[in-house]
């Protein structure tokens, strides 16, 4: 029973579905399959033409034309106003112009020194010096103990840019006594013969250049000295000194010098007591060296070549080796 209700409702179904696609007057829709014979054929394709390339890993450099412009751009730069450091070094020393000093002592000793020189400049100075030194004492059974020094100095010295010279002059007297006797037991020692007096006057010029560590000029020093010597008893001695050093400053290795001294010296001495003599002598050194140094150390390394004439010619040369 139940399979007869089933099979009757899908008849009612499939002929409801038949009549809805017909609808009412729209004429039957037929549907033909044409059979025919296979025709092989490639369909179109578009291909991506690409080629692999491997990456350089050197950056690539450019080809860059460079020219010269005929007009520069105008710039301007105004640098900021800073203010001006101060650096502050070592405090100097006072100096003063004028320098006195006197004392008195025991033996009627008088002492007396004043000074008198430039302060700190950049071309000129100058000093002048006077000294005295004298004692009037006594003292019992030795003779007469009476002295007086004096010693009178001046010079004078100016800088120019690229030398310097200077000129100063000196002179000492020294008179005194010979003693340590007892007059008493020596009457005839007058006290005329136990009397000295020595005088000595001394002069020196010097001439050099301030351009020691330049490579290009040579430095070069000149000093001349002349003094003369004598004593009450008509003894006297001229010495003539001249010293003179040219050098070159290359610094090559370690602040190195090469260069060469000149000493010459002349003496004549006359005496008159107890005989009338005069001897004459001179000697000259010329020292070529090298020299070279730093902060904690210095070398000299040359030669000595010495010529001397007295009584008779000497020769002699010998190396020359300083070292600290």
């Amino acid at each position: 029973m139940m399979k007869a209700i089933i099979i009757s409702a899908g008849l009612l179904l499939a002929f409801t579905a038949v009549t809805a696609q017909t609808g009412g007057n729209s004429p039957i829709q037929e549907i033909s399959t044409v059979f025919t014979g296979f025709e092989p054929r490639l369909a179109e394709v578009n291909k991506i033409q690409e080629t692999p390339v491997i990456q350089d890993t050197f950056p690539t450099i450019k080809d860059t034309a460079y020219s010269l412009l005929l007009r520069s751009h105008p710039t301007v730069y105004v640098p900021d106003t800073i203010q001006a450091v101060r650096l502050k070094g070592e405090p100097l020393k006072k100096l003063h112009r004028l320098f006195i000093r006197g004392g008195f002592g025991n033996y009627t000793s008088v002492l007396g020194e004043i000074r008198f020189n430039s302060l700190r400049a950049k071309e000129n100075g100058y000093f002048f010096n006077y000294l005295h030194n004298s004692s009037n004492g006594s003292i019992s059974r030795v003779g007469n103990t009476q002295l007086s020094d004096n010693v009178l100095e001046a010079g004078y010295q100016h800088r120019f840019k690229q030398l310097a010279l200077g000129v100063e002059a000196t002179y000492k007297r020294n008179g005194l006594h010979y003693y340590g006797y007892d007059p008493d037991l020596y009457p005839g020692i007058h006290e005329d013969s136990t009397r000295q007096r020595y005088s000595m006057a001394t002069g020196m010029f010097w001439l050099g250049s301030r351009h020691r560590t330049d490579s290009i000029r040579m430095n070069y020093q000149v000093k001349t000295q002349f003094y003369h010597v004598s004593d009450l008893y008509g003894t006297h001695e001229n010495v003539f000194k001249l010293r003179a050093n040219l050098n070159r400053f290359t610094d090559l290795f370690a602040h190195e010098f090469l260069g060469g001294n000149l000493e010459f010296d002349y003496n004549s001495l006359v005496r008159q007591e107890p005989h009338d003599s005069l001897r004459n002598g001179w000697i000259t050194t010329l020292n070529p060296y090298f020299k070279m140094g730093g902060s904690f150390w210095k070398l000299q390394v040359g030669a000595a070549f010495i010529f001397a004439g007295a009584d008779s010619g000497f020769f002699a040369v010998y190396p020359r080796v300083n070292g600290k």
